[in-house]
This record gives C-alpha cells, sequence and structure tokens, in this order.
C-alpha cells in the first residue's frame, strides 16, 4: 500500500519555498500520541512516552511531505529561552535554544509546539530562513526579536522578510495568573493590550499569537500572516499541552513546523 504523505497546513507568504506546519493526523502512533506525533520526552517514564521509533518515522514523514530530504532535518532542544542558533550544517549534536537560522539551502529547520507558537521567516531577496518556537517566557525575554536580529547578520532585512504564526493556543483558551500579567506589565505597560479579564478571580486571559504578531511588527517585519488554528480547542486537529494537563492525562503529543530554502534555481523561477 501506498504511503500517504501527512496533511500540511501552508502560509500564502511561504507558498514558493518549502514549509510545513503540521496538525497531528498521518502519523503512526497510538493512544495519546496518535497519530502524528514528532517529539519524544525522554523525562518521562518508559510506559508513558512515546516510542522512539514511531517518533522517527512520523519526522520522516513530515520532512518527506515538505519534499526536503530526512538526513538533513536540524533539531533545537527548546528551553523557553531567546537563544537564536545560526547553523550552515545539520549539527552534530542537538543545539539548546529556541529558534533556529539559515541561509543554507539543504537545510530542513524544525520547531515542535504543542499550544506554544510556531514562527517561520523567511527573507526572499537574500535567501534566509528562520524557525522559532515562542511560548509567553520565550517571547517575553525577546525570541522572536533575537531571530529577527541572527537573520540580520547572514544579510537579511526586516522590510523583506515574510513571517507566518503557525497553530498555537489561542486567547479565549490561555488563562494565566497574575504573576504572568505582572511579568508582562513590567516589561511595558503596553502589553495590558494582550490581556482580558474573565471571570475567574485573579485569572486572565493571554493573546499568545497576537503578542507575537507584535514583536515581529517592532522588529520591522511588514508582511505577517496567522494561520487561524487554536491547538486547544480543535483537538481533531492539533495535540495540546494544556488540554492533557486539564484532563490529568499522561502525555501529549507534539507537532512540526518545518522550513527549507530548498533548490534555489527553483525557487528563482517562481516556482
Amino acid at each position: 500500500m501506498k504511503k500517504i504523505d501527512p496533511p500540511i497546513l501552508k502560509a500564502h507568504l511561504l507558498k514558493k519555498i518549502h514549509h510545513g506546519f503540521f496538525t497531528r493526523q498521518g502519523g503512526v502512533s497510538k493512544d495519546l500520541y496518535a497519530s502524528l506525533n514528532c517529539s519524544w520526552r525522554s523525562d518521562k517514564p518508559e510506559g508513558s512516552r512515546d516510542a522512539d521509533e514511531t517518533v522517527l518515522e512520523n519526522r520522516k514523514r513530515a520532512v518527506e511531505a515538505v519534499g526536503a530530504d530526512f538526513k538533513n532535518l536540524c533539531l533545537v532542544k527548546q528551553v523557553h529561552g531567546n537563544h537564536v542558533e545560526i547553523i550552515h550544517t545539520v549539527p552534530k549534536k542537538v543545539v539548546e535554544g529556541d529558534a533556529l537560522v539559515t541561509k543554507s539551502n539543504h537545510l530542513v529547520l524544525s520547531i515542535q509546539t504543542a499550544d506554544c507558537t510556531p514562527v517561520l521567516l523567511w527573507d526572499s531577496e537574500c535567501g534566509v530562513i528562520g524557525a522559532a518556537h515562542a511560548g509567553w517566557r520565550g517571547a517575553l525575554v525577546g525570541v522572536i526579536q533575537n531571530t529577527v536580529k541572527a537573520m540580520e547578520t547572514l544579510g537579511a532585512k526586516p522590510r523583506s522578510i515574510s513571517a507566518a504564526i503557525g497553530p498555537c493556543i489561542h486567547q479565549d483558551s490561555y488563562e494565566i495568573g497574575p504573576e504572568v500579567y505582572d511579568a508582562f506589565i513590567k516589561k511595558s505597560e503596553d502589553n495590558s493590550d494582550f490581556f482580558t479579564e474573565q471571570d475567574v478571580p485573579k485569572k486572565l486571559l493571554f493573546d499568545l499569537p497576537g503578542y507575537v504578531e507584535r514583536q515581529l511588527e517592532q522588529s520591522g517585519v511588514k508582511e505577517i500572516e496567522r494561520l487561524p488554528y487554536c491547538t486547544y480547542e480543535q483537538e481533531d486537529l492539533f495535540f495540546s499541552c494544556r488540554r492533557a494537563t486539564h484532563r490529568h492525562e499522561k502525555g501529549f503529543g507534539g507537532h512540526f513546523s518545518l522550513i527549507s530554502l530548498g533548490d534555489k534555481k527553483k525557487l528563482a523561477k517562481g516556482s
């Protein structure tokens, strides 16, 4: 039987290059991780995490679905910080940080999320790409701004960067406590724009993708696209860390978001 590629969510702004935001559909994992789980958790005990071989197969399917070579996949150990790694070859070991940037056409940059915001970026004029992971902690300490700055060191210009904000948790589902609100207000009182009160005492709702979009705008990025998908609400399509936590489940899967320059000759022809 012919293997069917997993479904891909694409951004119009990035249509000329290899990229994709993946859902939970189209993989081989079972139970809580069904089915395109592209993340494993080495910190979880045996029996409560997905099998290595199924995660590898899922990752391979995702990379091949965007038209890239699995051997060129680049991973980053995400820590909810603001470090951006500039790479020119596939790292010999997984680097620690929350974003990758390159101008090497064969590399495939990856980000894993399960409520946090994946952001894919491309400067079409000089051929630089980036992939960033932004939860509230990373967004607050500047991972988006640092990603744009790292792209600039490779020749990119903010005005020629196109950025796509992928599926993540949306404001109606993202309840936070006063300590998170205070951290954002301490940085700038203008950040109150991204919080709304709800009926539960001392709880607010936070607009994470809206905040990420503001960070892109303040970094000089003009072309920004937000995909209209909420990971918490759309259970048939997405894993969600917060949903799994609310249900006291033993685990949850993670999605891949991928970007690669691919064949520069094809890009030059506008294909």
